[in-house]
């Protein structure tokens, strides 16, 4: 996972808008359902999976939640398994658990958009060069159309000039038709994931319908800004 940015999301509306044409378009879920659908299976993932291996059958849902360590995961886990039934819960969860934007859209707690589009305005990076400890700012402005989109994923990657690539993400279940203004920021503090060495850092920002890079139905990349910042010694 991606580790070390700090995100700050701004002014960013995630109100409800227009629907698009109903073969592909589901209104299904909200931004409260849907966000905790998501953070509940990208946490329970591997304590459900583990839960229903060692049930062998499951037979119904509290059976399958009461095995997880947490209430507010048991009640959760309830509430989804309930409203899908829990042959179709155990199939998602086995099948799709690694993608929890599209194991909750099968949950039906997510919504879909195959017909959004966006487009990258503007993709700005302040300042281009610091020192360690300097926090960079990164601001994208984009434009939505056809939306509101589906259930996605606003997402930060950060290329060091050497090292493996870092970033972070935040889901949405949909942004509104319009324009709209995100910034992200990074503190350039070394640690032991990142030492934030000398050298150019590429930025790339993303838009997606459901997680960036996935390959499952309804995912998929709307529109990306690019840019650099240098850390100087």
């Amino acid at each position: 996972m991606y580790k070390t940015l700090f995100v700050v999301l701004v002014a960013l509306a995630l109100a409800a808008s227009a629907s698009a044409a109903p073969t592909v378009v589901s209104d299904l879920g909200n931004p409260t359902t849907c966000e905790l659908c998501v953070e509940f299976l990208s946490q329970a993932e591997n304590e459900l999976l583990q839960a229903i291996l060692q049930l062998g059958i499951v037979d119904s849902c509290g059976d399958l939640c009461g095995l997880l360590p947490s209430r507010l995961e048991g009640t959760v886990c309830d509430l989804l398994c309930d409203y899908i039934g829990v042959t179709e819960f155990v199939k998602i969860i086995q099948e799709h658990s690694p993608d929890p934007i599209y194991a909750c859209q099968l949950l039906k707690q997510c919504s879909i958009n195959d017909n959004a589009k966006a487009n990258m305005i503007d993709f700005v990076v302040a300042p281009k060069v610091g020192q360690q400890g300097t926090t960079f700012t990164f601001g994208a402005t984009f434009n939505v159309t056809n939306g509101p989109t589906g259930a996605g994923e606003l997402a930060l990657g950060v290329q060091p000039p050497q090292g493996m690539p870092f970033g972070d993400g935040a889901v949405n279940d949909g942004i509104p038709n319009g324009e709209h203004t995100v910034t992200f920021s990074l503190k350039a503090q070394p640690n032991e994931q990142e030492p934030f060495s000398a050298g150019t850092y590429e930025v790339e920002f993303a838009v997606c319908n459901g997680i960036c890079g996935a390959t499952k139905p309804h995912s998929a990349v709307l529109a990306v800004g690019k840019g650099s910042f240098r850390i100087e010694q």
